[in-house]
């Protein structure tokens, strides 16, 4: 029950990205051996492009397109917005929502300039954490106590969304943008 978020999936994109390639080569056996039944090439092959077309229709009816961005994500446009304005690009940003290098243009594997947060004690002076309370605790286990009651880390604002929504973890979703003293 992947779309209901059962059994630790939470419904994410990712989560079935993962296992869609498996289904698709279940069911092109399926497909296959049914096709086999149908002697007619033709009307074979009108059968499979018409359950292709069906299935891209279905998909993007559903889905649209563009897609929409979510709640999480605007906010975390709003943070890199945020960082452009007050020019802190030149510095190495320690990120929990992983589209955040994408709105501010950079290489997510480029190390030198980011790095996802996982671990405080890799941090280095002068580095600037844009924190959030979906991904840090949870996917991080980088929970917001640990900013709060260490000295090394000054609160340069807080984002948080025109109307306040739960997330993981029963939080109030909000970012932070710290730096490391």
């Amino acid at each position: 029950m992947w779309w209901r978020g059962s059994n630790g999936s939470l419904g994410l994109l990712r989560v079935i990205a993962c296992v869609a390639p498996l289904g698709a080569l279940l069911a092109l056996t399926g497909i296959s051996g049914l096709l086999k039944l149908i002697k007619n090439k033709t009307l074979a092959i009108s059968a499979v492009l018409l359950f292709a077309i069906l299935c891209f229709v279905i998909l993007f009816l559903r889905s649209g397109f563009p897609p929409e961005i979510n709640k999480e994500d605007k906010l975390t446009q709003e943070a890199g917005t945020w960082l452009k304005k007050n020019n802190y690009l030149g510095r190495k940003i320690i990120f929990s929502n992983p589209y955040l290098p994408f709105y501010l243009g950079l290489d997510p594997i480029e190390k030198e300039r980011t790095q996802e947060l996982n671990n405080v004690e890799k941090f280095a002076k002068g580095d600037i954490i844009v924190w959030d309370s979906h991904f840090g605790p949870n996917e991080d286990g980088f929970p917001e106590s640990k900013f709060r009651n260490d000295s090394a880390f000054v609160i340069l604002d807080n984002l948080r969304p025109t109307e306040n929504f739960v997330t993981l973890g029963n939080k109030i979703y909000e970012i932070y943008i710290l730096e490391r003293k």
